[in-house]
């Protein structure tokens, strides 16, 4: 998708695109990429807005949880 902007000042009016790559991926393809970085993880079928919501969080080492 581009975006578009039209940005105006007092000078003029600028425009500029922005490029957004998007992909579909299924909710294991999702959980799989955060466990495969070390995370646990938990997924909210009703999330903020309805939508879902995963939840991710590198656990804490020993050292971490002895501070």
């Amino acid at each position: 998708m581009t975006f578009h902007y039209l940005v105006g000042t007092p000078e003029g009016i600028t425009h500029f695109t922005e490029r957004h790559e998007l992909g579909l991926f299924t909710s294991d393809e999702y959980s799989n990429a955060f466990r495969d970085c070390g995370m646990k993880v938990v997924y909210y079928s009703k999330g903020l807005m309805g939508r879902g919501l995963y939840v991710a969080m590198k656990p804490l080492t020993a050292r971490e949880i002895s501070k």
